[in-house]
């Protein structure tokens, strides 16, 4: 029928195209993906930045996240102690568990973080903090935008919700469905929503997203970076200022990234005029 009016179609790609139409009935999000990227390795960049600040950047939150990201804070040491940063922008990922893990240390013992509820509303599955943690957080911050979603954005709403974190840059995409890949197929799988979730008090963050508690458009007007420190500072440069220069560098073009910088150097100026009063 299609090609009568001209309109031609490959009849390989038509059970494909035919099965994602369906899908999408019931999940408007809903895709197909390939056996090659049904689940990629996980993967944590982590960078140690001047100032006792550490950057941590995850390609997903997924399965061995929470693990990874407390041995990064352990193997830093005290080289953490200004603060960490977790970006979670254009990230999303199906570890559920390991967003309840890795938010746990900063919500009240056994306290509940999130339910997944499937379609009829009944609950499926409890988040809950654990009932003891021996890991402690330094200043935490955590790093948004529109394509943080899945685990990521569960993340999100639960570290915001415990208030022992910050949350800057963009709100989330707003999307609080967790997908699971259904196989129709050989090499044909359809990431489809089975279940929702939602927050302690019955609320979810649809449409809106998580608004963070600083908002901070990746887009902004950025610094200047001096491109010679000498010309920044005329006299020898320091040790220290290198340092300085070198933070400035790696954030001044990223305004999230900056003003997570500046409110962590604020927040260590404070701590330590508190301690030599």
């Amino acid at each position: 029928m299609l090609r009568r009016f001209g309109v031609r179609v490959d009849s390989n790609a038509l059970p494909a195209l035919i099965a994602e139409a369906l899908a999408r009935t019931a999940d408007p999000g809903a895709r197909l993906v390939t056996a090659t990227n049904l689940a990629p390795a996980l993967e944590l960049d982590v960078e140690q930045w001047p100032e006792g600040i550490l950057y941590t950047r995850p390609n997903a939150v997924g399965a061995g996240l929470a693990a990874r990201f407390v041995d990064a804070m352990v193997s830093s040491g005290r080289s953490n102690e200004t603060g960490v940063v977790l970006d979670l922008r254009g990230i999303g990922g199906d570890g559920y568990a390991d967003a309840a893990q890795l938010a746990g240390p900063l919500a009240t013992t056994n306290a509940c973080l999130f339910r997944l509820h499937d379609a009829t509303g009944r609950v499926v599955q409890v988040f809950s903090a654990p009932v003891s943690n021996a890991v402690t957080y330094p200043p935490l911050m955590v790093v948004t935008d529109r394509e943080t979603h899945g685990a990521a954005e569960a993340l999100a709403a639960v570290v915001q919700r415990c208030h022992r974190a910050l949350l800057i840059g963009e709100p989330t995409r707003g999307e609080p469905a967790a997908r699971a890949v259904l196989t129709l197929a050989t090499n044909l799988h359809v990431l489809v929503a089975t279940r929702w979730v939602r927050l302690p008090d019955g609320s979810d963050y649809g449409g809106q997203g998580v608004i963070p508690d600083i908002a901070v458009e990746r887009d902004e007007v950025t610094a200047v970076v001096p491109k010679d420190l000498q010309a920044w500072r005329r006299k020898p440069a320091s040790a220290r200022a290198r340092r300085d220069l070198e933070l400035v560098k790696r954030v001044a073009e990223d305004p999230p990234l900056r003003r997570a910088v500046d409110i962590m150097l604020g927040l260590r100026a404070v701590r330590l005029a508190t301690v030599e009063d």
